[in-house]
């Protein structure tokens, strides 16, 4: 686990200093050479708050070659760019390249997954779910993932049914309209384009009851929309550029709850708890 470590910079904010990059990058030099001596047989890796900076190391074969025995991972990286308003290369060559590269060669042996971050990530960051399959995937943990087309998080999701037992999902998105630009007009704050073409916009309550009837062997979900109390309401995010009155700009917008998402996903979770006693059931009965 590589701690925070912070330095004052510009707009005031905290950001990270240059020795906690040199720390990385050291640490993960060592442990890759390690492997060159005696690979071990690793079962679980967890890798905390990863700064994009330099992960070459991730890359060497040596390293690649320890994943193909992992049964446990988990992934927690830092979205932490020189300027905190932009999506810079090597936040999406990590997501977009390095990750997908990370998780190829355990596919075979995974039984639980954790893919954490500080920031949504979706198409922006070139996140891609597309060829994934964990055939003994049971525990899938997700953070401020953003459910979109392109992404593939729901069919990734999907694709684990028969496998898949316990499902965290925590402050996911959804995209909901394609939206290519945000602008300011006379009229209102801000106006926005859209793409007509597109088809129907996805809803949470559409994914909920999807993963009610067809994740069948789920028999522990946790859902956390938001533990920030000023977000509470806010489950979609529209993807594209916002440009607000005051000139700031945001890759995501956001639009209200909808009652009819509480509600699938009350039957959401009133269907894994019913499978939970079941399972239970049968287990005491097995012992008695």
């Amino acid at each position: 686990m590589f701690y925070k470590r912070y330095a004052t910079q510009r707009y005031g904010k905290n950001r990270p200093d240059g020795s906690s990059h040199a720390l990385q990058f050291a640490v993960l030099s060592a442990l890759t050479s390690s492997f060159r001596v005696r690979a071990p047989d690793l079962m679980l890796l967890s890798l905390y708050n990863l700064r994009t900076s330099d992960l070459s190391p991730l890359e060497y074969p040596t390293f690649q070659t320890v994943l193909t025995s992992l049964r446990r991972f988990r992934l927690s990286p830092l979205f932490d760019p020189p300027d905190p308003f932009t999506i810079d290369d090597r936040w999406s060559h990590f997501w977009g390249t390095l990750c997908p590269r990370i998780l190829i060669p355990m596919q075979h042996p995974l039984t639980e997954l954790t893919l954490h971050r500080n920031a949504h990530v979706g198409t922006l960051a070139g996140l891609s779910f597309d060829g994934l399959h964990f055939p003994r995937l049971c525990s899938l943990s997700l953070d401020r993932l953003v459910f979109e087309p392109s992404v593939g998080v729901q069919n990734f999701i999907l694709r684990h049914a028969a496998t898949l037992a316990q499902l965290e999902l925590i402050m996911c998105k959804l995209s909901v309209i394609p939206v290519t630009l945000f602008t300011p007009s006379p009229s209102s704050s801000m106006t926005f384009a859209r793409d007509e073409s597109s088809s129907e916009p996805n809803t949470w309550e559409r994914v909920w009851d999807c993963f009610a009837e067809k994740l069948t062997a789920l028999v522990s979900l946790h859902v956390s929309e938001s533990p920030e109390q000023w977000d509470q309401d806010f489950r979609y995010g529209t993807h594209g550029i916002l440009i607000l009155s005051d000139g700031w700009e945001t890759d995501y917008a956001f639009a209200p709850r909808d009652t009819a998402d509480a509600a699938a996903l009350q039957r959401f979770h009133e269907s894994v708890y019913a499978r939970s006693e079941e399972v239970h059931g049968r287990g005491k009965c097995l012992t008695s």
